[in-house]
């Protein structure tokens, strides 16, 4: 787990969520629970909270880029996975919310996170 999912991990579990590894046949709970590196299709999730449909991605800069510099050979091609993944996430009928590793060091968005996750469930 990256530093940034780290930091994302503990703010899902300040605003209440259970957050655990998933591992080959873990029985899905029907609770407010958030599943680390859950596989979907050939991919892995970051976060899903698989009874909402929802999946959270962490985009550190690293390996995606950074909203001011040119991107490498290495995260353009990570971007086009992005991509593909949030394309198929849609055509599943999930919902994605994505993270960029700046936003985490804002201080106030934890409750921006919370707000966004429950404008996506409610909906």
């Amino acid at each position: 787990m990256t530093n940034p999912e780290k930091i994302t991990r503990e703010m899902l579990e300040n605003i209440g969520f259970v957050v655990k590894p998933f591992k080959k046949r873990t029985p899905i709970d029907p609770s407010n629970c958030f599943y680390t590196q859950m596989p979907f299709e050939k991919m892995r999730l970051d976060f899903a909270l698989y009874t909402a449909r929802l999946a959270i991605e962490v985009d550190g800069s690293y390996w995606h880029g950074s909203r001011t510099k040119s991107l490498t050979t290495k995260q353009v091609i990570r971007t086009l996975d992005d991509a593909a993944k949030k394309q198929k996430l849609t055509e599943e009928g999930w919902k994605l919310l994505t993270i960029i590793d700046s936003d985490l060091k804002r201080e106030c968005f934890q409750n921006v996170l919370k707000k966004r996750i429950w404008d996506m469930i409610d909906v």
